[in-house]
């Protein structure tokens, strides 16, 4: 499971938590972007993000930047928690993140249970909440 804080961010929906659970993902202020940041100073897909053993990456494309704890980067960059991401007037952390093997499981997942993220997202929700819980638990062990 992937973790970040958004600690300051124009669009006030995404302050706060939140969780995500896939193996490449993008955050920008496009509708194609997996994360959708109402931020008219970002990219339509500023950043990609990528799960991999030895941790998570970020990375840009050329001639876009972002900034790590206040580090003007460009690239790919290997995140540790509590790194500290900033693009256009968004800051967020890395609060966790936990080399998820069911994301890679992620695939095998019955058709049902991708239809009802679709179908009914409020249990989606719910069985998502009821997951980060379970790896809390499991992270204070």
């Amino acid at each position: 499971m992937i973790q970040f804080n958004f600690k300051q961010c124009p669009d006030l929906i995404m302050q706060g938590l939140y969780d995500i659970d896939e193996k490449v993902f993008t955050i920008g202020n496009s509708m194609k972007a997996d994360i959708i940041i109402q931020d008219k100073k970002i990219e339509p897909l500023h950043l990609v993000f990528e799960c991999k053993k030895e941790g998570l990456y970020v990375s840009t494309k050329d001639l876009i930047y972002f900034q790590l704890n206040q580090k003007k980067i460009s690239g790919k960059k290997l995140l540790k928690q509590n790194d500290l991401i900033a693009i256009g007037e968004t800051k967020f952390t890395l609060e966790n993140y936990l080399y998820p093997e069911h994301i890679f499981l992620h695939s095998e997942i019955p058709e049902a249970y991708r239809q009802l993220k679709n179908t009914n997202p409020l249990k989606f929700k719910i069985i998502k909440e009821l997951e980060r819980i379970i790896l809390d638990i499991e992270l204070e062990k």
